[in-house]
């Protein structure tokens, strides 16, 4: 019953389902280590738990709308 109600809080506060608001969380973080640190994109895809850095890298982008190496790129 608990779970239930999380999640239906869950998405009645965010309006994504528990998997979409975990990858989106994660690429939160990733936006955060790309303009703060200087890993590598295959550092942070292992990181944060990704199997590799190219579902990372198309994650990012669904997500983003650009590559990891595209939103670190200065403006």
């Amino acid at each position: 019953m608990f779970s239930s109600y999380f999640v239906d809080l869950l998405k009645h506060d965010t309006g994504k389902i528990f998997h979409e608001y975990v990858q989106f969380k994660r690429i939160e973080i990733a936006k955060n280590w790309l303009t703060k640190t200087d890993k590598s994109i295959l550092q942070i895809a292992n990181g944060l738990g990704f199997s590799s850095s190219r579902y990372f890298s198309l994650l990012f982008k669904r997500i983003s709308g650009c590559t990891p190496d595209e939103y670190r790129q200065p403006n």
